[in-house]
């Protein structure tokens, strides 16, 4: 047992993932998704995703995504060809995945601002660690790939091993708003996005508790 923002969180069974991601999708919000990667140790908690799953138009179906559940489906987003993160859910052979789009610093705050930093362009009130700049350290799938330092050597990788923890909240998250998937072309209307209505304010702290 872990406690995170004051809540018990116990580290997740594959199994949790055994199902298709739209009905996972609303089950993961809240849980925290932590890296000891590249040097640096970091934790997200998720707190915005969308499902993508081959029953609609707008999933990609690469052969990462249809490993089954507890893989890592790691893609260029969009045209920005910044690389996002999904979470395969499902059994092997149909693509299914939550795109991580959201998540709130749990810990390893500076990591992912610096890894936020270096790009000359970078968000300027990140770089200059301005007030509230923890709320936008990974809002967005290509922001949420920058702070966790995602490379395409994790695509296809087990969530369950080195270099990733994963933990659900023993109490489920039920604070949630539902709505439709972003920038997508195909089957918008599906209400596949879940959103933390009312998260907790990012942690502060540099190292896991």
């Amino acid at each position: 047992m872990i406690q995170f923002f004051d809540r018990e969180y116990v580290l997740m069974e594959p199994d949790f993932l055994a199902e298709p991601s739209w009905l996972v999708g609303p089950r993961m919000i809240g849980t925290v998704l932590a890296m000891d990667y590249r040097g640096a140790s970091a934790a997200l908690a998720l707190s915005v995703l969308e499902a993508y799953d081959e029953t609609e138009g707008a999933v990609h179906g690469a052969d990462t995504q249809r490993l089954g559940h507890g893989h890592v489906y790691v893609h260029p987003y969009d045209r920005s060809g910044m690389l996002a993160m999904d979470i395969v859910c499902g059994p092997k052979g149909r693509a299914s995945s939550l795109l991580i789009r959201e998540g709130i610093p749990v810990f390893g705050l500076e990591a992912m601002a610096k890894r936020r930093s270096t790009d000359p362009a970078a968000d300027r009130r990140i770089r200059s660690r301005a007030k509230g700049y923890e709320k936008i350290l990974a809002k967005g799938p290509c922001n949420v790939g920058e702070a966790f330092d995602i490379q395409p050597a994790l695509d296809g990788a087990w969530l369950f091993d080195t270099p990733f923890r994963l933990y659900r909240p023993v109490e489920p998250i039920i604070d949630i708003e539902i709505g439709t998937r972003i920038n997508v072309g195909a089957d918008a209307h599906l209400p596949w996005r879940w959103k933390w209505r009312n998260p907790p304010a990012p942690a502060r702290s540099e190292t896991a508790v």
